[in-house]
């Protein structure tokens, strides 16, 4: 049974009267918002937006300049709300940017969908079980450099969790993870898998918005990685998931979106959050940080790469974007985040993190293997 969409709910009642709702015509030179090539911008757009950012749709299926609502060419919830609020008269005209900003971009490219195969580990039990979601060539219908971060308490901030962990030497970690829907939290395999065996004693911590406050303890029920990762331990396939049988929801959480080649090469604000140990040399306690940087053009299909500054701990946070909409600011997240790396081309330290495509948003938010007998 798919699970519980969380930021996406509200579409489901507003497709109830969605025959009482007139069509928006469009003309050649405006279609901002016609995601299905119809000739109309209506909640079947919405629709089938929605099922690209499920996963459940891949790139080819839809388009992608037009479905760019407010042309940041990163497509995500804030394109899903924007067009909403069109249809629902709240906005007048697309496409539209509170903040002015917009690309001039014509050629969507996202990187090519594929099958990815992945491992599940019952915390309970400790079986351990593979299963494979499939690519999807089209729809089908369904059943930094400088330490400058800064306590992270916006309102968003409470979807941001802290990771506490054992390894197979007994020994204890720490990372980060940010909800992405009722019972699911994203993170890095690397915070799941020692490379030896699933961590042990996986617990969630979540704290307020302050950064500090401790509102709830949670406990891992299962633990999801690309088997890719079990095999070859590559960085390309650093993400992993975190099942809970608790609701997550009253925390709010951090929609997925995906970052077309474009973006990677406008400079545009890239921030992370997490927990790190450390914060400007001097160790901290369990305090959320975050800092914004730039993308970077180094970044490639697999990998999105940024001068936010990043140490130990932030590992799992999300690499996210910020749109405001109304006068409320939302976070998208186009990237995970994976530590940091002093190479060449940019011979200063630089954030690097698993990059969300459409593989990841199945994973993610159309998988069936999460919390099932298989």
């Amino acid at each position: 049974m798919k699970i519980f969409k969380g930021m996406l709910s509200m579409f489901t009642a507003l497709a109830m009267f969605v025959c009482a709702m007139p069509s928006v015509k469009v003309s050649a030179t405006t279609i901002y918002g016609d995601v299905n090539n119809s000739g109309t911008v209506d909640l079947t757009d919405v629709s089938m937006l929605n099922l690209y950012l499920e996963g459940s749709v891949s790139a080819s299926s839809i388009n992608k300049k037009y479905a760019d609502v407010d042309q940041n060419t990163v497509l995500d919830v804030c394109d899903l709300k924007t067009l909403k609020a069109y249809i629902t008269y709240s906005l007048s005209n697309l496409p539209y940017s509170e903040s002015g900003n917009t690309f001039n971009c014509n050629s969507y490219v996202f990187p090519s969908d594929s099958t990815r195969s992945y491992t599940k580990y019952n915390c309970t039990t400790g079986i351990q079980s593979t299963y494979t979601l499939n690519g999807l060539s089209n729809y089908m219908p369904r059943t930094g450099n400088y330490d400058g971060r800064q306590i992270d308490s916006s309102a968003n901030a409470k979807s941001v969790v802290q990771l506490l962990y054992k390894d197979n030497y007994g020994q204890w970690w720490r990372g980060s993870g940010f909800i992405v829907d009722k019972h699911t939290i994203a993170t890095c395999a690397h915070c799941i898998y020692n490379g030896t065996s699933f961590n042990t004693d996986y617990t969630i911590k979540i704290y307020d918005t302050n950064g500090s406050t401790l509102l709830n303890t949670l406990y891992a029920k299962e633990l999801h990685v690309p088997s890719n990762y079990i095999s070859s331990s590559s960085t390309y396939y650093d993400y992993g998931l975190i099942y809970v049988d608790s609701s997550l929801s009253s925390y709010g959480n951090i929609a997925l979106g995906t970052a077309t080649d474009y973006f990677m090469s406008t400079s545009s604000d890239l921030s992370i959050s997490g927990f790190p140990a450390e914060v400007s040399g001097l160790p901290v306690g369990s305090v959320r940080y975050y800092e914004t940087g730039e993308v970077l053009s180094s970044s490639n299909d697999y990998m999105i790469h940024s001068t936010a500054y990043n140490s130990g701990g932030d590992s799992g946070g999300p690499m996210y974007i910020e749109y405001s909409l109304n006068g409320t600011t939302f976070r998208s997240a186009i990237g995970i985040c994976r530590g940091f790396i002093s190479a060449s081309p940019y011979n200063d330290r630089y954030s690097h993190g698993v990059r969300i495509t459409t593989p990841v948003l199945r994973f993610y938010m159309d998988n069936d293997y999460i919390n099932s007998a298989n």
